[in-house]
């Protein structure tokens, strides 16, 4: 796995944020990703990019998540529960990792040692990026997840 320091730009994205029980979390994501998918269309906006979750903070027994597609630009009245943000960019710490979501945490885990020992701390927010669509990839040892950190100043 390669872990990587990098300029993370600032994405503008359409997210549906909720608080949600760990349990909660792969049906939720389905949930949000169709509602920002049926907002982009009603909107004519192209998706620029992979669906992602932003964490914030750290989860305990539940997590403060935002859910979405990011776009290219905004404009335009947006359906109740759908808002624009801007992703923050910045000094970042990046993984892929390969293999099923269930041990996602392996891979937080060898980013978080690889920091460390650079001295590097992450900020209270993460986010992963669903690189693979498992409904066109069943096979979950080959779904990739881009994992990034944001670093403090």
């Amino acid at each position: 796995m390669e872990i990587t320091e990098v300029d993370e730009p600032v994405r503008t994205a359409l997210v549906v944020r909720r608080v949600v029980r760990m349990d909660e979390v792969p049906e939720f994501l389905g949930e949000a990703f169709g509602r920002c998918a049926g907002a982009a269309a009603t909107l004519h906006k192209e998706i620029g990019g992979a669906p992602f979750a932003w964490y914030h903070g750290a989860p305990t027994t539940s997590l403060d998540v935002s859910a979405g597609l990011p776009v290219e630009y905004l404009t335009g009245e947006l359906p109740i529960g759908v808002e624009a943000v801007e992703r923050p960019g910045g000094r970042a710490v990046t993984a892929v990792h390969v293999g099923p979501y269930d041990t996602l945490h392996d891979t937080y885990e060898a980013v978080e040692s690889w920091m460390e020992e650079r001295g590097l701390v992450a900020g209270d927010d993460a986010w992963e990026e669903y690189l693979t669509d498992p409904v066109a990839q069943p096979d979950q040892s080959k779904w990739e997840t881009r994992i990034v950190l944001p670093l403090t100043s």
